[in-house]
This record gives C-alpha cells, sequence and structure tokens, in this order.
C-alpha cells in the first residue's frame, strides 16, 4: 500500500489535526491571558516555541504507537487488504466524541481570537472611541475626590452625547482610579484607541481644570489644555472640553450634539455640589437614605434640576424594590419625582428610565416600563442605563436572546463590567 494509506491507518492526519487544534486555543489563551496577569512576553513565547516543537514530535509518537483498549501500543506493520475495523462500539463512541470536541475547540478558538481581534481593532463601528481616565485631585482638600469623580463622570456623559464617539462608562474606567498601568495597556484592556486624562483643583469657587487627549496607539498627543474658570462655569467647561475633543478626533458635531451639548443641567453650583455629593455616598442600608437627603437638598436649591429628580425618583424606587422600606408612600415619591422630570424636559432620556424603572419596580408592569425604555434608548442611543435595565425587563419576560444583545451592546462601552458579564453567562447557558 502507499505511504499516504499507510499515514492514514498509523491515524497520523487524525493525531497531527487535533494537535494543530489544541495548540491554536492555547496560543490564543496565552496571548490573552498572560497580559492580564502581568505574565512576561518571554513566557509565551516559551510556550509557543514548546508547541511548534512538539508538532514533529507528535508526528513521530503518532506513526509509532497507538492508543487501543489495551492501553499504549506500538503500531505493526499493516497490509491494506483484509483491514477491518475492529473497535468496539466504546471505542467508536470515543472517536465520535474527540471529532465533535475538537469541532467545539475550533469554534472556541475562533470565537475567542475573533473577539480579541475586534477589540484590539478598534473604532469597528466608525465611531472614534475614548476612554476618560478619572481625573486626579489636585485640591488641597482629600475630601473633594468627590468632586474629581463627579467631573469625570459629567465629561464622560458630555462626551457621550457625541454620536460620532463610542465613549467607555464609569463602571470600567473608575477601576483605573490611582492605576499605574501605562496608557497602552489601559487601552487595550478597554477597546479604545483615544484616552483623556488630566486634573482637577478646586479652591473656593474656582476650578482649574486640565485635560490631554492622548492616542494611545502612536502616543500621540492630540490637545491638551488649561481651564480657570468659576464653579457656576463648570458645565460651560465640560461642553468646551467635549468640543475640543471632538474637533481633535475629527468628529463633526451634528445638530443634535450641538442641541445636546447646550443644554445645563442646573445654574446652582450648590445644588451642583449636593449631587455630587450623593453619587459619593456609601452602599448601604444609611448611605441610601443619605443619597436621598442631599438629592432632596439639591432639588430645594433648583427646583428645576432634572437629573436630580431621576436620581431621586430611582432611590426612591429602590428602596422599594429592594424591601428596605416597601410602602406605598415612598413608591408615591418615586412616581412624583419622574413625574416632575418629565414634566421639565418631555426629551429627557434619563426622565424616561426613571418612569420606566416606576412601573417595573412597583408593579412588575413590563410591557409599560419597555415603553419607556425604548423612548429613552432612542433619545439618546449612546446612553447605557437604559439598555442595561432593558436587558433586565426582557430576561423575565423569557426573551434570553434579545437579553444578551442587550447586555452585549452595553459591554461595547462598559466592558469591565463584572455584573453584566457575569449574567451572559447563565443567559446563554439557558439559550
Amino acid at each position: 500500500m502507499s505511504f499516504f494509506e499507510e499515514l492514514k491507518l498509523r491515524k497520523v492526519f487524525r493525531t497531527s489535526a487535533a494537535y494543530a487544534v489544541v495548540a491554536f486555543i492555547i496560543m490564543q489563551l496565552v496571548e490573552i491571558v498572560f497580559p492580564m496577569f502581568g505574565i512576561p512576553d518571554w513566557a509565551g513565547r516559551m510556550i509557543i516555541l514548546l508547541l511548534i516543537t512538539g508538532f514533529p514530535i507528535i508526528i513521530i509518537f503518532s506513526w509509532m504507537y497507538d492508543v487501543t483498549d489495551k492501553g499504549l501500543v506500538r503500531t505493526q506493520q499493516m497490509q491494506i487488504s483484509g483491514v477491518e475495523d475492529t473497535r468496539s462500539m466504546t471505542g467508536r463512541k470515543r472517536t465520535w466524541f474527540a471529532v465533535g470536541g475538537i469541532a467545539l475547540g475550533i469554534f472556541l478558538g475562533i470565537y475567542v481570537s475573533g473577539s480579541f481581534l475586534q477589540n484590539d481593532s478598534f473604532d469597528k463601528d466608525g465611531r472614534k472611541s475614548i476612554a476618560v481616565l478619572p481625573f486626579d485631585n489636585m485640591s488641597d482638600s482629600s475630601e473633594d475626590e468627590y468632586f474629581s469623580d463627579g467631573i469625570t463622570e459629567d465629561i464622560i456623559t458630555y462626551l457621550s452625547k457625541i454620536e460620532g464617539l463610542k465613549v467607555i462608562s464609569r463602571t470600567s474606567i473608575m477601576q483605573y482610579k490611582d492605576s499605574k498601568m501605562n496608557i497602552k495597556d489601559i487601552a487595550k484592556e478597554l477597546g479604545v484607541t483615544n484616552i483623556l486624562e488630566g486634573s482637577v483643583r478646586r479652591a473656593g469657587d474656582r476650578v482649574r481644570i486640565t485635560g490631554q487627549l492622548i492616542n494611545a496607539l502612536t502616543d500621540e498627543h492630540l490637545w491638551a489644555d488649561i481651564f480657570d474658570r468659576d464653579l457656576e462655569d463648570i458645565f460651560e467647561v465640560q461642553t468646551d472640553v467635549a468640543k475640543n475633543i471632538a474637533s481633535a478626533l475629527k468628529s463633526e458635531l451634528s445638530e443634535s450634539d450641538e442641541k445636546h451639548l447646550s443644554i445645563i443641567p442646573t445654574e446652582n453650583s450648590l445644588a451642583y455640589d449636593y449631587y455630587l455629593r450623593s453619587k459619593d455616598a456609601p452602599p448601604n442600608r444609611e448611605g441610601l437614605y443619605l443619597r436621598i437627603d442631599l438629592l432632596k437638598k439639591a432639588i430645594e436649591l433648583d427646583p428645576g434640576f432634572v437629573d436630580a429628580y431621576f436620581e431621586l425618583s430611582n432611590w426612591y424606587g429602590w428602596l422599594y424594590f429592594s424591601g428596605v422600606e416597601k410602602t406605598f408612600e415612598v413608591l408615591s415619591r418615586s412616581k412624583r419625582a419622574a413625574d416632575k422630570a418629565l414634566e421639565l424636559d418631555p426629551e429627557s432620556a434619563v426622565a424616561h428610565v426613571a418612569m420606566g424603572l416606576y412601573h417595573y419596580r412597583g408593579y412588575l408592569d413590563y410591557d409599560r416600563a419597555m415603553v419607556e425604555f425604548e423612548k429613552a434608548n432612542k433619545l439618546d442611543p449612546n446612553g447605557e442605563i437604559a439598555l442595561s435595565v432593558m436587558a433586565w425587563v426582557v430576561r423575565r419576560q423569557g426573551k434570553f436572546k434579545q437579553c444578551a444583545e442587550y447586555v452585549e451592546r452595553v459591554l461595547e462601552t462598559d466592558p469591565r463590567n463584572a455584573t453584566m458579564m457575569g449574567q451572559l453567562f447563565p443567559t446563554y447557558m439557558i439559550l
């Protein structure tokens, strides 16, 4: 018989293919996992070299030996005539199981590789990608940390209003607060091309904000500026920062973008301060009531503060939904705050989210909640709040495929959100 027929009988082709698949998967995992844990590059290269070196060894091994029901035995010279498949039914099942495993391995390898390449290719949807790292607090008092974090979040919000930008959300970027990682590695983990970093210094009623925009791939500084303003002009600074970044990234502003950027949440600096302090409250029962008290103070100073009404409705709703204070009065307060937000600005995405949450948490009325969330999503396509709560609603409705789609969309701009990522596993298992 021919040499190739003997190779086939000795299962050299099948063994080589299985080895190649396993080696491919290992190399993909090395490329993804090693950088996450700070393992040196030389270790990854060593594993790849060992895998390459092992390929001819496995070919020789498969030529000389065969795996049978009796264990590992040396392969005897075979004759082409009269060869029959004498394997037991169990052996055949093992073969089909192995084939299925290899097919699954190929699929996982391609999927993982594809996901990694997408993360590394940046701007895959045509938008310019950017992450705003937590601004450093340069104020004399460490208690002003809430203020610098608030400025960071507001700049993220303003940039998110620009349709041509993909902006990483607060949940993911705050994990890099005080991080010593270099910008290039952070950008790679977040799947962005551009990084904005800066600092905030507050002294009385004056604020200094510095910022610089860096292309993480080339280390090129695209824009930098310093803003010295009165505290009451803080939103003008954030608008200027957003516009300058859009210009630096050559992202043209539409009429809708200009309109959204021109909206000032409040002109009362003290109300804004209470609002920022509410976001810094501890995540416990006492912190929940503290948030509500601070938001009520903000609204007393500025009865037209839509974002404060949204937060107030949200936390009253959470009081009820979580069972901390499950009373009709608390639920009514949530509704009144949501109504007020919509009355002040019917085009506010967060106002519609507040109303949707009221129907969802108060009455489990999924259909009415989804109507409000879908309105919010249309008003603010880059907003992740609506998408995340939409995911939970459709999952309760048994629409698991749609739930996974919403979560995947959230993770595009919030890739390090452990809660959302953790929900994908059971959702896909159900599917």
